[in-house]
């Protein structure tokens, strides 16, 4: 079975588009993802000129508040794991 490919927009308008091939093209439309890059090089691999990528996570609907501010936070390279029982007994009662 062949995999379809599709283009992804990445947040920052100054990086290319990415390529990715998924066999879910149709429900990741209008999705915001976590993508990887695999390839990066001017007509590496078979994206014409754009880098390789696959699809990692879909994070939410594109324009989504919960989606956006994850998004932000993922691309601030913050950690979001629930905190802890130690820091948790800190707050105030």
């Amino acid at each position: 079975a062949g995999r379809g490919a599709a283009l992804a927009v990445p947040m920052d308008p100054k990086l290319p588009k990415l390529r990715l091939r998924s066999n879910q093209g149709h429900a990741l439309t209008g999705q915001r993802l976590l993508v990887a890059v695999e390839a990066w090089a001017p007509g590496a691999g078979s994206g014409g000129g754009h880098p390789d990528g696959h699809y990692v996570a879909a994070l939410g609907p594109v324009g989504d508040t919960r989606t956006e501010v994850l998004s932000l936070l993922l691309d601030a390279d913050m950690r979001l794991e629930p905190f802890g029982g130690a820091a948790l007994a800190e707050l105030p009662r």
